[in-house]
């Protein structure tokens, strides 16, 4: 469901960086698994640089417990809510 949920929001920002929009994507529930894989797919076809909310511990475990490529600091941006 998430896939069909998320399919006109990669459409969306496909024709903003198309159209030299900004190439940035927040993503308030960063520690949630299904966002964790949107930001996959996200990074995969350079849609945008996303900018993950969730603490970076946090973040580490289930993007290794999921088998993502994802790197914070490199494929993504991570915003800590615990200082920020």
């Amino acid at each position: 469901h998430s896939g069909a949920f998320m399919k006109p929001l990669f459409s969306a920002a496909k024709r903003i960086v198309r159209e030299g929009g900004p190439a940035r994507i927040v993503f308030s529930e960063g520690e949630d698994e299904r966002v964790l894989r949107a930001v996959q797919v996200v990074v995969d076809e350079g849609l945008a640089r996303p900018i993950l909310v969730g603490r970076p511990s946090v973040l580490l475990a289930r993007i290794e417990k999921l088998g993502l490529r994802l790197r914070l600091g490199e494929d993504v941006e991570v915003t800590n809510p615990e200082y920020d």
